[in-house]
């Protein structure tokens, strides 16, 4: 960042100019196509078509015994991605649940071989060390048969999780790999308005792009023409319980990002269609499905992110993701 002429100051605080943030966003590729496992397909990220991929991270689900929520596993996982495999509307496999048990770097390599090994469509993956991402493009790069092929056909999609205004080494180590070995990536932040940022669209929307911003240019001074998107999340807590769950304020801003990202020129990737914040798989959860799903057909984004997490994100249903099918 010094080289390219940033502001570094005392306590490692990197101030960007205008102009050089426009650049890097000028050279950002503005597509890119996650192949299947054989290498046979793909799907791409580009203005006008919308991707479906199931919601990421989830950290419990519902047994499927004896209907309680409980912790996600490794298997649940495995099962998981072999039921997404089957339905003929979900695009793209992503990391559903986490293996919570084994929250090692082994549990984290463990993930992507669940998502390989039980489903043939493109992935995305994403972990907290960086060790875990270079046995994934390890692992990818074997699959398909050399690193030069894997850059030629990338086989998965990563997503790297800054908090707002801030990278930790882990992420910005991340996307220096990926930028060096052509694997597509996104930066993601949940600016999290009344929590971590101000309670305003315009303040939860600064932050986004402030952080978006940085990693793309982070991108560029590796890899001109690397492929690093934005899809920062505006959430809003909802004042009463201190949940998640102002839903106007986060449409609202969403259309507005919309609005931003097409000014700048960049590709629209943030969507959440097909999640819900409702506890259980009911009523609530099927008009959260519904209309989130609406939300998917007026921002129209390059990939929405949401099919079959509940409980804003916690909980896995597989109800919900064969209703997003549906």
């Amino acid at each position: 960042f010094a080289d390219a002429g940033c502001d570094i100051s005392a306590d490692h605080v990197v101030r960007f100019e205008t102009d050089f943030v426009k650049q890097c966003l000028d050279s950002l590729a503005k597509t890119a196509k996650i192949w299947n496992r054989d290498g046979t397909d793909f799907h791409e990220m580009r203005e006008g078509n919308t991707v479906f991929r199931t919601s990421m991270t989830c950290i419990r689900v519902f047994d499927l015994e004896t209907g309680e929520r409980r912790d996600s596993t490794f298997d649940d996982l495995a099962t998981i991605t072999r039921v997404a495999d089957a339905l003929p509307n979900v695009d793209g496999v992503c990391l559903m649940v986490k293996d919570v048990p084994d929250s090692t770097l082994h549990g984290e390599i463990g993930e992507f071989v669940a998502m390989a090994e039980n489903t043939s469509k493109p992935l995305e993956y994403l972990c907290e060390k960086s060790a875990a991402f270079d046995a994934a493009i390890e692992m990818a790069a074997a699959i398909r048969g050399g690193m030069d092929k894997l850059a030629e056909k990338p086989y998965f999609a990563h997503t790297v999780t800054p908090l707002p205004l801030y990278y930790a080494k882990t992420h910005t180590d991340q996307i220096i790999r990926a930028a060096e070995c052509s694997i597509p990536i996104t930066t993601g932040t949940d600016c999290i308005s009344g929590a971590a940022v101000p309670y305003s669209i315009a303040g939860s929307m600064t932050h986004c792009f402030a952080t978006d911003f940085a990693g793309v240019a982070l991108s560029q001074l590796v890899r001109k023409g690397a492929f690093c998107a934005p899809c920062s999340d505006n959430l809003f807590m909802e004042p009463l319980r201190g949940n998640l769950g102002s839903e106007v304020p986060g449409l609202l801003a969403d259309l507005a990002t919309r609005q931003v990202m097409t000014h700048f020129g960049l590709l629209p990737m943030a969507g959440d269609g097909g999640g819900s914040g409702a506890r259980r798989f009911n009523q609530d959860a099927a008009f959260d499905i519904a209309a989130g799903m609406q939300k998917m057909f007026f921002t129209r984004p390059a990939v929405s992110n949401g099919m079959g997490g509940i409980d804003s994100g916690l909980t896995y249903s597989l109800h919900a993701l064969l209703l997003n099918n549906d």
